[in-house]
């Protein structure tokens, strides 16, 4: 016999953004309900400020995959299997100052043994930037999108904007970072249009698997 695979369903989003200042951390409150849960926290820094440590009421996430185009432009994504339901805060600490976006996603209805088939990344200096990644039916792939500051940005065909946040207007001053999410299939592309303009960019994305 064979499980028939529970759908994944969106729980709710939250996002903060770090302002024109350079920050060490950022924090806000997200709520989550559901069961089978995960949450996915993606972070955009400008000038390759790594991400140190993010927590959910207090309670460690895992880094899942990251990626930069040299100094500049950065994306992470950090994940938590069963965090706790209700109100709690997400705290994101960086190795060094720097401008910073970030925003975080439920979801219920996911594998808590293997949450993720595939992941993948990619970077580069264009006016678009994506990454093809390995699905399958049934599965939902989630990005985390980080770019130099921009005053388009905008999702690809089939995609569902989760957050996005467009932090400062000059080059290396500042960082545009947002997340998106669309149905699994044998490949799929996540995709963001940031305009005219070339920009240095990064993006990873991960394709997350129902739980049986």
């Amino acid at each position: 016999t064979s499980a028939t695979p529970a759908g994944i369903t969106f729980d709710s989003v939250s996002s903060a953004n770090g302002g024109s200042s350079f920050v060490s951390s950022l924090s806000w409150q997200h709520t989550v309900s559901g069961s089978n849960k995960i949450l996915i926290v993606s972070i955009s820094t400008m000038k390759n400020r790594a991400v140190s440590s993010v927590t959910y009421a207090g309670i460690p996430l895992t880094k899942l995959a990251s990626d930069n185009y040299g100094n500049y432009a950065r994306a992470e994504m950090w994940y938590l299997l069963n965090p706790p339901s209700g109100a709690s805060n997400v705290l994101v600490n960086l190795q060094q100052s720097a401008r910073i976006v970030a925003g975080a996603q439920s979801f219920s209805g996911v594998d808590q043994i293997n949450p993720f088939s595939t992941f993948a990344k990619n970077k580069g200096f264009s006016n678009t930037l994506s990454t093809n990644i390995a699905s399958a039916s049934g599965e939902l792939v989630v990005d985390s999108a980080s770019t130099e500051p921009v005053t388009t940005f905008s999702v690809g065909p089939g995609q569902t904007e989760a957050w996005k946040i467009i932090n400062g207007n000059g080059m290396q001053t500042g960082v545009s970072g947002g997340s998106s999410r669309e149905p699994g299939a044998s490949t799929v592309q996540m995709s963001w249009n940031i305009g005219s303009s070339s920009r240095s960019w990064a993006i990873v994305a991960a394709s997350l698997k129902p739980s049986p």
